[in-house]
């Protein structure tokens, strides 16, 4: 993908459909796991991916070239599960028991799976638990950073706080799974 390529952002703006195609094939695995870790539903995740797209599309007038496409792009992806967490009170109410719905699915699927594979998807199943019990703030730096992988500086830009308060966030995001998951992981 261009990416942050002046004359992909250009062909962007412009309105060109396989500039906007590259930028939805180049970035929808990451919108979507995103979205799924964030939230813990797979259609909600789709339908987050698809609205994240259509804002992009919709705003692409006001990005502004001094900050990175991916980093716009992520910022999409936050703010609006962030906004689904708000509207749904899923974090109050109703991430727990999809979760465990989940879970209970998960374990009839691998009931006949040899033991290894079995607690492998035990184990994710509980950092997954433990990441969605994590307070908004902890969760989105966990996932940029441990799950997706960017740098500091990119979730600082995306988050729009410095550095040291990402370094900060992510220690504070760190114990506490960390405590939620002893017992489970040795660490």
């Amino acid at each position: 993908m261009a990416g942050d390529n002046p004359r992909f952002i250009r062909h962007l703006r412009a309105g060109r459909k396989s500039a906007f195609n590259e930028l939805v094939l180049g970035f929808k695995d990451r919108v979507f796991n995103t979205a799924y870790r964030f939230l813990g539903d797979w259609q909600e995740a789709n339908d987050v991916a698809r609205e994240v797209f259509l804002s992009v599309n919709k705003n692409l007038r006001s990005f502004r070239a001094k900050s990175l496409l991916s980093a716009w792009v992520y910022r999409n992806t936050v703010n609006i599960c962030k906004n689904r967490l708000k509207s749904r009170e899923l974090l109050k109410k109703g991430a727990g028991a999809a979760l465990a719905d989940a879970q209970g699915a998960q374990n009839l699927r691998f009931r006949d799976m040899p033991h290894r594979l079995f607690e492998k998807k035990e184990l994710e199943l509980s950092v997954q638990a433990a990441i969605m019990a994590l307070t908004e703030e902890c969760k989105e730096i966990v996932l940029l950073r441990d799950i997706e992988g960017l740098s500091y500086g990119q979730i600082g830009e995306i988050l729009g706080i410095e550095e040291s308060a990402v370094k900060s966030r992510l220690s504070r995001a760190r114990f506490a799974l960390k405590d939620s998951l002893s017992g489970v992981i040795d660490a």
